[in-house]
């Protein structure tokens, strides 16, 4: 009998297939077409061929390559109505997809984001330069200069975000998201060290003379999608899938994101999209893989992606039993910075 994706896994851990057995390279209940979409399309070819007659070779490559195209095309529940094509692009090809999705030069709303916070309130305290301390970083005076506002304005976010917010900034790295938004900045080009102090960048300063620092937000989201490595501020193993499906996680929020919802609903549906990302992960003592797998993409993508870049507002859950988890709910910034195009999207089923 076909073992569903999402049933108990019958070896009797209380696990779901595809987060157990199915994982396993010698799967004992594996079936060889279920675990094996390729030899389920080939055996679908292999039918509709046996009904056709061809005059040749050519007739028949064409036929499998029309019916591949199709297939192709077609939607799926797991990608929530993304058909494989388009999951392809959306992984691999993100910005070079106009046709697909639209990423906005200019924002036609006044942007809100802890990130553009962060910098407003750094670019500001920079002014004609600033002298770095010794170890090349940005001076207490500054840095308590910036949490000030930043908690104040966002304290919903720096809440969940920087529980030990309230300890003595004794180096910039101790502010983390400062120090992160600093190398984001430096990465996208707008801020950089010019002899012996930190100084804002032509391209950053003929943006800011157009308008806010909100202005400089398409380069920021580009950038940190991109260029900055999402690993780089905390202790789990590589597992760049989590960054290299951004823009699906972008995607599940534009669809779901018009009420509150779990950081956990996000995490699972991610993970139903894609189950064999949880190869990246490392068992621990202490947890599975898929645990680990999804506490990381909690943490990357969905706090220190989403919730930095002010897709989201970000709230603390009132379930005493989900300690680590928190609330979603997209901001209007979402749909002026990223709009999907394609008309290949059509809902699908949600793993709650």
């Amino acid at each position: 009998m076909k073992i569903g994706r999402n049933h108990p896994c019958p070896c009797g851990s209380g696990k779901k297939y595809k987060h157990c057995c199915l994982l396993l390279p010698d799967n004992p209940y594996a079936d060889p077409v279920a675990e094996n979409p390729a030899a389920g399309v080939s055996d679908d070819l292999a039918d509709l061929l046996a009904e056709q007659e061809f005059d040749s070779l050519e007739d028949v490559q064409a036929f499998a390559d029309q019916f591949m195209r199709v297939r192709n095309e077609e939607p799926t529940d797991d990608f929530h109505g993304l058909s494989p094509a388009t999951m392809h692009r959306v992984l691999h090809f993100p910005f070079e997809s106009p046709d697909l999705i639209g990423f906005s030069e200019q924002l036609n709303l006044e942007a809100q984001a802890p990130i553009l916070t962060l910098l407003e309130v750094l670019f500001d305290q920079i002014g004609d330069g600033l002298k770095p301390t010794a170890t090349g970083n940005l001076p207490l005076k500054i840095c308590r200069a910036v949490r000030s506002v930043y908690t104040e304005k966002h304290p919903d976010y720096s809440e969940i975000s920087w529980p030990f917010r309230e300890l003595r900034i004794n180096t910039e790295p101790d502010f983390m998201e400062l120090h992160v938004a600093r190398l984001v900045a430096e990465l996208a080009g707008l801020l950089r060290v010019y002899r012996g102090k930190f100084v804002l960048t032509g391209t950053c300063k003929k943006r800011l003379k157009a308008g806010s620092v909100a202005g400089l937000y398409p380069l920021l989201l580009k950038t940190y999608s991109r260029q900055f490595n999402w690993g780089y501020w905390d202790g789990y193993a590589e597992m760049p899938f989590i960054q290299h499906g951004f823009l699906f996680s972008v995607y599940l929020l534009q669809l779901f994101g018009d009420q509150w919802h779990d950081s956990d609903f996000y995490a699972n549906n991610y993970l139903n999209a894609f189950p064999m990302a949880v190869n990246e992960a490392e068992a621990s003592f202490y947890a599975e893989r898929d645990v680990i797998f999804k506490q990381c993409y909690t943490l990357r993508c969905l706090l220190r992606f989403i919730g930095l870049l002010g897709l989201a507002d970000i709230k603390g859950t009132a379930n005493p039993a989900k300690r680590d988890s928190f609330q979603l709910r997209a901001t209007p910034l979402l749909g002026a910075a990223v709009q999907f195009t394609s008309k290949a999207v059509r809902g699908g089923g949600v793993a709650h």
